[in-house]
């Protein structure tokens, strides 16, 4: 079997003894009925992981005595921050897991003039929580061993005017200029629109932040495809995959 991979905020060091949260601890002892003696592997969002073995497995509880550092891959070189209009359904949550599990280092929700998804904080909260707990999931399935930055929820015109990326993209499928290697650097954000796409002020207003407008090819791309693509495409030119 596949040895489980768990994240805690704990800190790790080898032989510690520590107690692992109650949703890690239910998930070991009664979906995966593991048992003492068996090994996990821990990580807490640091950059490294740690083999451990399970002491005791109750119900509701599971220590583990922490072991040996774990070599695991290491973070992406391209620092890339995606802002991306929140849509309706779970499409948030396909991006948040598999931007993760593409090596996104940022992530930053955020609502337009065409958003058509309006809650009030305390539902936006419950959202950044579960998108919190979607990304801890994809880290530990692919192997991370650092975790991605999710923000809370703002305008886009807030995010426009705040980002610092040395490279700035807004997809825009009417913009002539195409998405290409030169558009892009070791230090990248993307931001991508809702289901009706940007209107012409918020247009205007990313490129006097600083932002170029790219298209993605001659078909639209859904709200939750575009994100990812682009991802992988930027992890060939700049990213994991460069030469």
């Amino acid at each position: 079997m596949r040895i489980p991979r768990i994240y805690t905020p704990q800190p790790l060091a080898e032989a510690a003894v520590i107690t692992l949260e109650a949703q890690a601890s239910q998930h070991l002892a009664r979906v995966l009925r593991m048992q003492p003696g068996q090994l996990v592997e821990l990580f807490n969002g640091q950059g490294t992981a740690f083999s451990a073995e399970i002491r005791e497995a109750g119900k509701k509880q599971v220590s583990v005595t922490v072991g040996k550092p774990v070599t695991g891959p290491k973070p992406s070189p391209l620092v890339s921050e995606i802002a991306v209009c929140v849509s309706k359904g779970d499409k948030m949550d396909l991006i948040v897991q598999k931007c993760t599990e593409l090596g996104v280092t940022r992530i930053t929700p955020v609502t337009s003039q065409r958003s058509d998804v309006k809650l009030d904080a305390k539902r936006w909260q419950k959202k950044h929580s579960h998108w919190q707990q979607v990304m801890i999931s994809a880290c530990e399935q692919c192997g991370r061993n650092d975790l991605v930055d999710i923000d809370p929820v703002v305008p886009l015109t807030e995010w426009l005017a705040s980002c610092k990326a040395g490279n700035r993209l807004i997809f825009h499928p009417h913009q002539a200029t195409a998405f290409a290697a030169d558009t892009c650097s070791r230090s990248t954000a993307m931001c991508f629109g809702p289901e009706g796409g940007f209107d012409d002020d918020e247009i205007r207003q990313a490129m006097d932040c600083g932002f170029q407008t790219v298209t993605m090819g001659p078909r639209v791309l859904r709200a939750e495809t575009a994100p990812l693509a682009a991802l992988a495409v930027v992890q060939v030119w700049q990213g994991d995959f460069a030469a």
